[in-house]
């Protein structure tokens, strides 16, 4: 295959928010300026009938899209002239629906599908997706398919130097990026931690992937190892004050130093067990290996019936952000209550309390265990988790052998470098975007400018997403009321 040395692409997808966009005008600009290229934006014009920021197809959500990706592009154009762009209309994904899909491929596309879904609704799994959002799911399906099948058609025609994508792991990526692998084209994934402050990128590999955390977390440390310490000091000290780290405080509602009475009465040592919202990791395929997901209800309830709870008093602590869950999900814990101790999401207790009260720190994918390990306990994670490769846990596959290791007092205080080596990869980027900046919380620039969409235009889509929340019964708008209402009027998009 001959590469086209003088064509660069970006699918500006999901360019209504921010930073995304900002984020994918700077990583091309880097790229096309690297390359001397000139550049195609693609954007999509209506063409998903359901897609990762707009699960129902409004129109007023496309709409803010396409003119948010327009002013983009016209922003873009003034610094670098040999750029267009091309939308992605209905018509074009049409043509391919007829194509089949090689059942490996359907599997990944499925992927980015049952990811997204899994996000929106805070579900575990795809099949409790109540009926009368099902056919979104099929929607969805549908046109990551044709997405999948355009864009090959389109890299095997160009043959461009990059290909430009944000995330990856969503529907209206996943496809994209898989289509780059199956042409033998270089791909680029781009995100940001800390609400925008920390820009990702990963060229040819998810940045979901351990191994792409593994090493970009060594990388970081190393380029940074005199200030590493007090970096990652500080990362922790903002977790303990309950401040914010340029991210959502999710600890703001406990009461410092507060311990639920039940957990104490006893008099036992305590596991404390730290659950996660699986719903991100649960569909990110092979990029975590062959790791099995697993169901964490089934395996606390295999822990609290072993013998440990003899000896321990074991302390279940969701996380806050759990509160969303799907009802379903949230019944399961419910009926665990019945069990054992469980402190649900809107617990005061106190987190980091509860972790310098208890024995053993139990976690499942949370960053809980990072904490833990960096407050100098021994933490136990079942299962993956993106930070695996660091050994800052004693990892076990399963509650049987976290059972085993608790009896056989087969677990160790982790290296406290390898917390550090995290923090530092959460608190720093991994590459260098002259034309994006971070100003502060919700608000991001390229090249020295913000992009946003007129009153009108912002004023109907906001009125439809609302819709679609209280549709899915998610009523958080209204605790943030004044929140979403100053991003609504300034165009910004701080969090909480």
């Amino acid at each position: 295959m001959t590469l086209n040395k003088t064509k660069t692409i970006t699918f500006l997808n999901l360019a209504a928010q921010s930073p995304s966009l900002e984020l994918g005008l700077a990583v091309s600009n880097e790229i096309q300026e690297k390359n001397n290229s000139s550049h195609t934006f693609y954007v999509c014009k209506s063409a998903l009938k359901s897609c990762s920021v707009n699960i129902k197809n409004n129109k007023s959500v496309c709409h803010l899209c396409v003119t948010k990706a327009l002013r983009g592009v016209k922003l873009y154009k003034k610094k670098n002239p040999n750029t267009e762009y091309k939308f992605i209309t209905k018509k074009d994904l049409e043509k391919f629906s007829a194509n089949k899909i090689d059942k490996d491929d359907l599997k990944q596309v499925e992927l980015g599908v049952k990811s997204t879904i899994a996000s929106q609704f805070r579900i575990r799994e795809v099949d409790n997706l109540e009926k009368k959002w099902s056919k979104y799911y099929r929607k969805m399906l549908d046109s990551s398919i044709n997405l999948f099948h355009y864009f090959n058609y389109e890299l095997n025609s160009l043959k461009p130097i990059a290909t430009i994508v944000f995330n990856g792991r969503l529907s209206c990526a996943r496809p994209v990026k898989l289509a780059a692998e199956k042409t033998n084209n270089d791909f680029f994934l781009f995100d940001a931690s800390n609400n925008g402050k920390y820009p990702v990128l990963a060229k040819n590999r998810m940045f979901h992937s351990i191994e792409f955390v593994r090493d970009y977390s060594l990388k970081i440390y190393l380029k940074n190892i005199h200030s590493a310490r007090n970096a990652a000091k500080n990362f922790m000290n903002s977790k303990l004050t309950n401040k914010s780290v340029d991210d959502a405080v999710f600890t703001s509602h406990q009461i410092k130093k507060y311990i639920d009475p039940k957990i104490t009465i006893g008099g036992k040592k305590i596991i404390s067990i730290f659950t996660s919202s699986d719903d991100e990791y649960r569909y990110i395929g092979s990029d975590w290996g062959q790791h099995v997901i697993l169901d964490q209800v089934q395996e606390i309830l295999k822990l609290n019936s072993s013998e440990l709870k003899n000896q321990y008093t074991i302390v279940v602590k969701m996380h806050p952000n759990q509160k969303y869950i799907h009802k379903s999900d949230a019944s399961e814990y419910k009926k665990l209550s019945n069990e054992m101790i469980v402190l649900f999401p809107e617990d005061k207790t106190d987190t980091y309390e509860l972790i310098n009260i208890s024995e053993y720190i139990i976690s499942f994918c949370s960053l809980i265990a990072v904490e833990a390990n960096f407050m100098r306990k021994k933490v136990i994670q079942i299962g993956p988790s993106i930070f695996m490769k660091l050994p800052v846990a004693n990892y076990v596959k399963n509650s049987d052998e976290c059972i085993k290791k608790i009896k056989d007092n087969d677990t160790k205080i982790m290296p406290l470098r390898a917390s550090i080596i995290y923090f530092n990869y959460l608190s720093n980027s991994n590459c260098e975007l002259k034309s994006y900046e971070y100003v502060n919380d919700g608000v991001f620039l390229f090249n020295q400018n913000k992009i946003k969409t007129n009153f009108f235009v912002r004023t109907i889509s906001t009125f439809n997403k609302l819709l679609f929340n209280i549709e899915k019964g998610n009523f958080d708008f209204l605790s943030n009321f004044g929140l979403y209402l100053n991003n609504f009027i300034k165009g910004e998009n701080k969090v909480k």
